[in-house]
């Protein structure tokens, strides 16, 4: 059996903290599906359709690589996702670009989501406005969710967000396999 994964991370650049986070939980759950089958992943860092984001608000033409990249997503049978906290809530071109899904799209798609922020006390952004937008639109979110700071996600001590890591990608790999079964 196949899995198809898709990572959407919502950070400034490539190389951000939460893209690091990301990479960090994809690496967990990819151990734990690779026990059941093979890992498919498509990587996606939102930044790179800005504009076109942009445009299809406006109701222009919609670009053919944002077109499948939303497919791929709706044909994923799981999805981890990763945004950077900015004023006690995801950025706003991650929320934008999850407004261009119609609410059923992700339709008991299980969803492993995390975030990173510069301190801890930005953690509730996870269950205060994460949560709730998947929940939204259906999605099968994992009971554990990932929140770091850059310093555990770069630092030298890491053990404590590795098994909290380690935690939400085993239950996030249960609801993959339980999906993918149920099709």
């Amino acid at each position: 059996m196949t899995y198809s994964l898709v990572v959407v991370t919502g950070g400034a650049t490539r190389h951000s903290v939460s893209a690091m986070l990301a990479e960090k939980m994809r690496e967990a759950v990819t151990s734990e599906l690779e026990k059941h089958g093979d890992v498919r992943v498509h990587a996606l860092h939102i930044g790179k359709f800005a504009y076109e984001i942009a445009e299809k608000l406006s109701g222009d033409d919609e670009d053919p690589e944002l077109q499948e990249t939303y497919e791929k997503i709706y044909s994923a049978d799981g999805i981890i996702t990763v945004s950077p906290v900015f004023k006690a809530s995801y950025s706003g071109l991650y929320k934008l670009f999850w407004d261009l899904t119609d609410e059923d799209d992700l339709t008991d798609t299980p969803t492993f989501i995390g975030a990173t922020g510069g301190t801890q006390r930005h953690s509730l952004m996870l269950d205060h406005t994460m949560r709730p937008l998947f929940g939204f639109m259906g999605a099968q979110v994992a009971p554990t969710a990932i929140y770091a700071t850059p310093e555990e996600v770069t630092g030298t001590d890491q053990a404590t967000l590795e098994r909290r890591i380690a935690r939400g990608a085993q239950q996030f790999a249960a609801l993959v396999r339980n999906y993918k079964d149920a099709q």
